[in-house]
């Protein structure tokens, strides 16, 4: 065994937990004597793992593959059936968002119960207790009971609090998952400067863009086993997408899909779509063939689930419409995605690709969706000019079904009082209350089978918002009515009892929704099935990993009759099976009728989710309208600039960074899209470094942008992909980065 703190090192470890194992019998506290399990469930299968010091390590793999089992037999928490695990010095684990949080404790206090847990004295609690409220970033709320706090502003002060302790090894399991963007960034931050002085970190979630900016190693976890184990970017790409694309983007492109769209948007079950598609060849083509495809409409970049090509021949210079009709095809009702791409057949090669989207009406039974598509094209040549498609509608307007007008709710803020003043008697030696607004004077209306998106930075008041909606919490001021039932996923699996099975858990909570009698009972196996954890309802929910918990919790509510859904950050800890199949389901209910309210931190899940968005900042509404506009406006306010910096001619979006910390010398590597709608001869695209301001939220006008600007890179010279409309996907590599 390596003697050098922070070392971890598993030796053919197994973890075998026993699913119908009801009492422990007075030998099994015998060492050599434990009983064999009746139906053994192996969580854990044979790992040999050797993780060195200071390296930032990631954990990934679908719900029940065995991840929270490793996190928590690295921790010390569990031991392994068979094998051996050695970790090399202290270890501080963070195993569940807010553990040993208590709701009815303050912040502070809640700083000072946590980091005792975590093996720390009261001189040394005291010593950080300053830096944890700083780096949290919600000092100003550590006066407030936890239970005031949403989920984002528990997850601020948790990774706070574990990454302030002393550890060689810091373990974490889907802390940061419901953290704004601003401060997943700053845990990035804190993770690179605990790494370089010498902190090994264990890293598991579900959230692939954290992982790739905290971690340089992952490894992806399946049924137990390890399936791949290498650098963070070609592992997270296995598991995402792991079916690569048959074409390549052509070299020199010469078609370019000017737009589609499917006839009326909607096609009924098992009735044929028209397909309508502008394309314009700039230079004649000897062959070329349209592929169409359709896809779940889900915030997941899903393999296409049918489609076809058909041959367009020779195609002269010009612009062209192609009309297409499939055959009659099987999807149960919901949102598809239509993909179009124009391909060279000899080459293999894409000219261009578009996207529309288009909806399956109907209320069918749930189920897997099924096309058989046959699509037969025929075109004729358009006459220049403008293409007379319209886009996607949104939802048509109906009346409201949530009406909040005026709504204002205060909470109490406790200050202690000074030390020195804690001894005297009566009110000297009290603590200073005073209130504060999380929402202050909010008013919109929400219609039937609405899907609207609430966003905002941690502690805006979302939480207390959908609190409001649900009834959990009443208003200081105004109105909140809500018509018919309201099903809330505020916390899910908050409610569930550590001690009892699954099935004791599901019982009591269906209950509590009013779900009982053999109605229910007959719709509890098509609950289980949905939540994917068959094998472990035998067990105590205390053994259950955090997706577990949400993916059941979220199962009985899909499964309870509502006019209104509320999530509050549903699919923060769910793999990406469960959260394409959980988005299915919600917007089944939203077919029939069901208004959906949605918080989220993914702004790309919020943006291909929701019809409507609605930001909150410091409690007030502060912008409301079509998705994608108000994630375009929210995504530009900051002091890095963004989309809100340009013009409506030129966007870039899809903006990912491998990385967020390097070392002085290392490659950055990132890749985006840049959409020109009007072509421009007089724009280049640069990268520039930038020095950051003390208050990151705050925006800078171009000036001070500019006087923080200390290096510039042109990587696409005036006159270049900008001259031209289109859509352009860039590749970058910065190498030798001393900064």
């Amino acid at each position: 065994m390596s003697s050098e703190s922070g070392t971890v090192t598993l030796h053919g470890v197994s973890k075998v937990y026993d699913l119908h194992r009801t009492a422990m019998r007075l030998g099994d506290a015998v060492p050599g004597r434990q009983r064999a399990p009746q139906q053994p469930l192996v969580a854990v299968d044979r790992v040999d793992l050797t993780i060195p010091r200071g390296q930032a390590f990631g954990i990934i793999g679908p719900n029940g593959s065995g991840k929270s089992t490793l996190l928590k037999l690295i921790a010390g928490v569990t031991q392994p059936t068979d094998g051996r695990v050695d970790v090399v010095g202290r270890v501080g684990s963070m195993i569940e968002l807010g553990l040993g949080f208590h709701p009815e404790l303050t912040g502070w206090e809640n700083i000072r119960s946590a980091g005792i847990m975590l093996g720390l004295d009261r001189s040394e609690v005291a010593a950080i207790e300053s830096d944890v409220a700083d780096f949290s970033g919600i000092r100003s709320a550590l006066d407030s009971p936890l239970r005031t706090y949403s989920a984002g502003m528990k997850a601020r002060l948790g990774f706070a609090v574990a990454t302030h302790v002393d550890a060689d090894v810091l373990v974490v399991d889907e802390v940061l998952s419901v953290g704004d963007a601003e401060f997943q960034n700053r845990c990035a931050d804190r993770v690179a400067e605990l790494c370089e002085r010498g902190t090994t970190l264990v890293f598991v979630s579900h959230d692939m863009p954290v992982v790739r900016s905290m971690c340089e190693r992952v490894i992806h976890l399946r049924s137990g086993r390890v399936v791949d184990d290498g650098p963070t970017a070609p592992v997270v790409d296995g598991y995402v997408a792991p079916v690569p694309s048959l074409f390549r983007p052509a070299a020199v492109p010469s078609i370019r899909i000017v737009d589609c769209a499917v006839a009326e948007h909607a096609a009924e079950v098992w009735e044929p779509a028209c397909i309508d598609v502008v394309i314009e060849v700039t230079e004649p083509v000897p062959s070329a063939r349209i592929a169409t495809e359709f896809a779940r409409f889900t915030a997941l970049d899903e393999p296409p689930i049918g489609g076809a090509t058909a041959d367009l021949g020779v195609l002269g210079a010009g612009r062209y419409r192609l009309v297409g009709r499939t055959s009659p095809f099987g999807s149960s009702p919901g949102a598809l995605r239509l993909i179009v791409s124009i391909i060279d057949p000899e080459t293999h090669e894409r000219h261009d690709q578009r996207t529309a989207a288009m909806v399956v009406p109907g209320t069918a039974r749930p189920g897997n969706m099924h096309l058989a598509v046959g699509v037969e094209v025929a075109y004729e040549q358009l006459a220049s000019g403008p293409s007379d498609l319209q886009p996607l509608p949104l939802t048509a307007a109906v009346d409201p079904l949530i009406s909040v007008r005026g709504v204002t709710k205060r909470y109490e803020r406790r200050r202690d009082a000074a030390s020195a003043r804690r001894a005297l008697p009566g009110s000297l030696g009290r603590a200073r209350v005073d209130t504060f607004a999380a929402l202050e004077e909010i008013s919109f209306d929400i219609g039937h089978g609405s899907s609207v998106g609430v966003i905002g930075p941690n502690g805006a008041g979302k939480t207390t918002l959908l609190r409001l909606l649900a009834g959990v919490t009443l208003p200081d001021a105004g109105t909140v009515t809500v018509e018919g039932r309201v099903v809330p996923m505020l916390d899910l699996g908050m409610g569930f009892h550590p001690e009892l099975s699954g099935w004791r858990n599901l019982s009591t909570s269906a209950r509590l929704l009013g779900q009982h009698g053999d109605e229910f009972a007959e719709r509890v196996p098509e609950i289980v099935e949905f939540a994917g954890i068959g094998d472990m309802m035998d067990l105590p929910v205390k053994r259950f990993s955090v997706g577990m918990r949400a993916r059941l919790g979220f199962a009985l509510a899909m499964h309870v009759p509502a006019d209104v859904l509320l999530i509050d950050e549903l699919l923060a800890v769910g793999d990406e099976d469960f959260r394409a199949k959980a988005l299915d389901a919600v917007r089944r209910r939203q077919s029939e009728g069901t208004a959906v309210v949605f918080v989220s931190h993914g702004l790309r899940l919020v943006e291909e989710f929701c019809d409507r968005v609605i930001r909150i900042d410091r409690g007030r509404l502060v912008d409301d309208g079509p998705a994608g506009d108000v994630v375009a406006r929210y995504g530009g306010v900051s002091w890095v600039g963004g989309t809100a910096d340009g013009t409506a001619g030129i966007r870039i979006h899809d903006l990912k960074l491998l990385r967020h910390s390097i070392n002085a010398g290392g490659r950055i590597d990132l890749t985006f899209d840049v959409d020109v709608d009007i072509a421009s001869d007089t724009t280049r695209l640069e990268i520039s470094y930038r020095v950051p301001p003390d208050d990151r939220n705050t925006a800078l006008t171009p000036a001070e942008q500019n006087e923080r600007t200390f290096a510039r890179i042109t990587i696409d010279p005036a006159g270049g992909c900008t001259s031209a409309v289109g859509v352009y996907r860039f590749s970058v590599a910065l190498d030798g980065n001393l900064v």
